[in-house]
């Protein structure tokens, strides 16, 4: 335990036509972690995962605020455009669905 990862997230493309390519330099740093199994096949056997060792993350607001900035969009706009997104999915994943949301994943 107590060994570290670093994966590359590699290069982000274009997102929209006026912004300049985005070039991700920083890496996700892995703890890899042990745990005891207690369910399934594995049970009672040691298995092991890879854990961030920090989670960073971007909050709503800075999302509509960057999203603002980079379009003609109001934040009212955005905010629920965001909203239907998220009920649109949860939706199509409780139908058994996959979603195409194209460059997002």
């Amino acid at each position: 335990m107590g060994n570290s990862v670093k994966h590359p997230l590699g290069t982000v493309g274009k997102h929209h036509e006026y912004n300049n390519p985005l070039k991700i330099t920083d890496m996700i740093e892995f703890e890899v972690k042990s745990k005891k199994q207690t369910i399934g096949p594995k049970k009672g056997q040691t298995v092991w995962y890879a854990q961030p060792k920090s989670v960073q993350k971007l909050t709503n607001k800075m999302v509509v605020d960057r999203i603002v900035r980079e379009t003609s969009l109001s934040a009212s706009d955005v905010s629920n455009a965001m909203i239907s997104l998220g009920a649109i999915v949860r939706d199509a994943l409780l139908m058994g669905a996959s979603v195409d949301l194209a460059d997002l994943g």
